[in-house]
């Protein structure tokens, strides 16, 4: 039959593991969730199986150079005084250090123990979900910086760019905003009726891939009279002058 005094330093030391536990060990701001996934994972491992093998040493019984419990478990300072307070102790056997849990079964430091299981599991669970938030967000947060990597490399190019333009501009080789003053062209010869009708014609030809005609002469005839010593026209020649 369990005592009122067990009881109670049953509550407090569950209460003191507890507490190094969810406040210390789960201190995320010192410690990382995954670090500290490994860790209560260890534990729990540990003290299941000497609940579940309550009989054989070997689970009761840890080497502290152990490779495991240095790299998951002592790397924690926390991790040292919780693992005290559920009732395992340091003993040196043959210049070698161990960690052992050597209570009896129905004692009170191994229902410490089972209520510290308990604890674990729940804890187990939080830290667990906690470490995949933590990797959806750092996998969010690398594809936010990715793309701002990107940003940042186009506005350098684009950036560059702008310099190579005024550099050209400031040399002299960019092509001048102010147009040249053109001379007014003297106004062409009206064409005549004839004349226009060959240009369209010729137009058409150049359309067509046809070499066009080479343009008439155009004639002017002058009228010159021949007159007598009185002054009266007695002949009239006619000249055809080709331009």
């Amino acid at each position: 039959m369990t005592s009122s005094h067990d009881i109670i330093q049953l509550r407090e030391g569950l209460k003191k593991s507890s507490k190094l536990l969810f406040t210390d060990l789960m201190d995320f701001r010192h410690n990382g969730p995954e670090r500290v996934e490994q860790c209560v994972a260890t534990l729990l491992k540990m003290l299941s199986n000497v609940i579940e093998h309550p009989e054989e040493e070997k689970y009761r019984k840890i080497r502290a150079t152990n490779a495991a419990f240095m790299n998951k478990v002592e790397a924690l300072p926390a991790s040292i005084p919780l693992l005290s307070a559920l009732g395992w102790h340091v003993t040196v056997d043959n210049h070698e250090k161990y960690w052992v849990f050597d209570a009896p079964a129905g004692s009170l430091r191994m229902r410490i123990l089972e209520g510290g299981v308990g604890q674990l599991q729940d804890a187990l669970r939080q830290v667990s979900e906690k470490a995949k938030r933590n990797v959806s967000e750092a996998a969010v947060k690398k594809a936010q910086l990715e793309e701002r990597r990107k940003k940042a490399l186009l506005l350098l190019e684009e950036d560059q760019k702008d310099r190579k333009e005024m550099f050209t501009y400031a040399a002299g080789s960019a092509p001048s905003l102010v147009s040249e003053p053109t001379t007014a062209a003297a106004p062409a010869e009206p064409l005549s009726q004839q004349e226009l009708l060959q240009q369209l014609a010729n137009e058409r030809l150049a359309r067509r891939g046809a070499p066009a005609p080479a343009p008439a002469s155009r004639q002017t005839t002058l009228m010159i009279s021949e007159r007598d010593g009185a002054g009266a026209v007695v002949r009239i020649n006619s000249l055809e002058q080709l331009e």
